[in-house]
């Protein structure tokens, strides 16, 4: 699924409304998943949390708690899972087009919040098993 964020306007009033950290954390997902213009799989970032929690200079645990909040609120999807050099395992997030936000909704709705999904597969296998997670789209 391309998600081409070119020549569109983030929905950050409604991202406001979550917080300030989440709003934080989506306009540095979202400026460099708008940088992401690979064609049919565009849209995407791999931030992990430290990474985001050092770049805005916050605890691990506050970039997480605001993850969820911008999964639950279909601002951003789990597209996949990437490793890194040190062999870690990251989340690769997509983020959602403004256009799309109300079908991502409907389907957290009827799927549950996808953090919930999210922790279930990390626990589990200590990494994100992107096929478990493709078969509730």
């Amino acid at each position: 699924m391309s998600v081409i964020l070119e020549r569109c306007n983030p929905p950050l009033n409604q991202v406001a409304m979550l917080g300030s950290n989440p709003l934080k954390v989506y306009t540095v997902l979202y400026d460099a998943a708008a940088r992401d213009v690979r064609g049919d799989c565009g849209g995407t970032t791999n931030w992990s949390i430290k990474g985001l929690a050092s770049e805005l200079g916050v605890r691990r645990e506050t970039v997480a708690a605001a993850l969820n909040k911008l999964l639950d609120n279909g601002f951003i999807q789990v597209a996949g899972e990437s490793t890194n050099k040190g062999g870690s395992h990251n989340t690769v997030w997509r983020v959602t087009h403004p256009n799309m936000l109300d079908a991502v909704r409907y389907a957290n709705d009827i799927m549950g919040p996808p953090s919930e999904r999210l922790k279930k597969m990390r626990n589990k296998q200590k990494k994100v098993f992107v096929e478990f997670y493709e078969d509730f789209e």
